[in-house]
């Protein structure tokens, strides 16, 4: 990716990416390899002339039982970010924005509850005959019926 980014290539040439001195490249280098002391994985067979073994991300997996890190991938990728000085700090945003996208999250997963247990309702006392092209409802029977229930009101 680092390369593509920094450089392009065939399939990224219309994309006209002009990115060059601002790509760092965060992947797994000999020296991080070293160490943390990451298992290596056999190469393809058509590459072990160049190269018997390689290491991929997913070797950082170890880390995870050797010193407990939960999530070795993303602390790999702070560390790498802070050796290269990139700060990392959330965008700020104020209470009131915060409040609100809080609220609707909150009231949209409650009446997503309430719209289930009401369908549920519906379907129970709809007597629904035959197949979807020739259904027979009357809505407004089971509409009147669900005003009249206590039990769905609250």
């Amino acid at each position: 990716m680092h390369r593509i980014f920094r450089f392009g290539s065939r399939r990224t040439r219309h994309l006209s990416l002009s990115l060059r001195d601002k790509v760092i490249d965060l992947g797994l280098t000999k020296e991080d390899v070293e160490k943390l002391n990451l298992p290596p994985q056999p190469e393809a067979p058509k590459y072990r002339k160049y190269r018997p073994m390689r290491w991929e991300l997913s070797a950082l997996s170890v880390l995870t039982i050797r010193y407990g890190i939960q999530n070795p991938l993303l602390s790999y990728t702070v560390a790498k970010l802070t050796n290269y000085g990139i700060k990392l700090s959330p965008l700020p945003i104020d209470k009131e924005s915060l409040l609100k996208v809080e609220l609707s999250l909150t009231l949209s997963t409650l009446l997503s509850k309430i719209a289930d247990n009401v369908i549920a309702e519906i379907l129970h006392q709809a007597k629904i005959d035959g197949k979807a092209v020739d259904l027979k409802i009357k809505i407004p029977d089971i509409v009147n019926g669900i005003e009249d229930n206590k039990e769905l009101k609250r």
